[in-house]
């Protein structure tokens, strides 16, 4: 049926909807299943190495043949390849207006800082723990004063990751930050303009401070999902119902007053902080959990 050709002695057939609808089916059954499994194991290789994309396959089928309830340029991309959206940047004001003020306060860390280790926001590892953990100081003079030149700078300078955020040690020995991460390899429908876009600052290195993600929720950064007008947790919930993506803790270590921990590597093997540095441990289960995984997968309950 699939190639138009019907079994028995009826000779060619010429059913549009029947062979539109084995098409659909088989593609559902079969093939959408072969691609979640590629797509599963490319993400896992990409994340060793610190890379996020959003991937899927760009598909032969005919838009015509796409089982799409709620059709968008988004999700007609998606399902069949076919591009009706600009790959251009958005302007400024439509920065603005889809991402807030998480457009200017996104930063990529300068050389002064240096990549620890990275977590989902959900572990229960306490953050003084698992900075004392993976990081010494040192001791000597010269990189104490290097370290107070470095704190200066934190007065002058807001573009390089140096303002200050209450998950940061008082010592500015190390900051911790969040990027945005895929967190489900679960095919979604869509991936909304917030999403995609974030994704691609995370691609560029950018993170940001718990303080700023609070404050493009007060602003109102996708406030058309919260419920009857309710105000909306953008940490927690992202990109809203059946989002894909999660808020992951990043570590940085002033690289002028500190030092990688000798229990680095045997931590990156374990990924587990012993109990006896793990006395007060608390997360945010929530924003580390895509809402595809939520109960309802993110709907507000009825």
């Amino acid at each position: 049926m699939l190639l138009g050709i019907r079994e028995g002695n009826d000779g060619m057939g010429n059913n549009a909807e029947e062979i539109k609808t084995a098409t659909q089916l088989f593609d559902n059954i079969v093939i959408q299943c072969f691609q979640d499994q590629v797509i599963e194991c490319i993400d896992a290789i990409l994340s060793v190495n610190d890379i996020a994309l959003d991937l899927y396959f760009k598909t032969l089928k005919p838009l015509d043949f796409t089982d799409i309830d709620i059709v968008n340029e988004e999700i007609i991309e998606e399902e069949t390849g076919y591009e009706l959206s600009s790959d251009e940047d958005m302007s400024e004001e439509e920065e603005e207006n889809v991402l807030g003020s998480l457009a200017e306060t996104g930063v990529k860390m300068s050389d002064d800082y240096v990549f620890v280790d990275e977590i989902d926001a959900e572990d229960d590892i306490d953050n003084e723990d698992w900075a004392n953990y993976l990081i010494n100081e040192k001791k000597s003079t010269l990189s104490k004063l290097k370290g107070f030149i470095g704190l200066q700078d934190e007065v002058t300078s807001k573009n390089n990751g140096s303002a200050y955020s209450d998950l940061d040690s008082k010592n500015g020995l190390y900051k911790i930050r969040y990027k945005y991460a895929i967190g489900s390899t679960k095919s979604s429908s869509s991936q909304r303009l917030f999403c995609r876009n974030m994704m691609q600052w995370t691609g560029r290195g950018l993170v940001w401070r718990i303080e700023d993600i609070d404050k493009a929720s007060r602003e109102g950064v996708n406030k058309q999902l919260g419920h009857n007008g309710n105000s909306y947790d953008l940490f927690k919930f992202k990109g809203g119902v059946y989002c894909r993506h999660i808020w992951k803790k990043v570590l940085y270590r002033l690289r002028a007053n500190t030092e990688e921990s000798e229990n680095l590597k045997d931590y990156k093997t374990v990924r587990k902080i012993p109990p006896t540095y793990n006395k007060n441990p608390r997360g945010s289960k929530q924003a580390a959990k895509p809402p595809v995984r939520m109960p309802n997968q993110g709907a507000y309950p009825i």
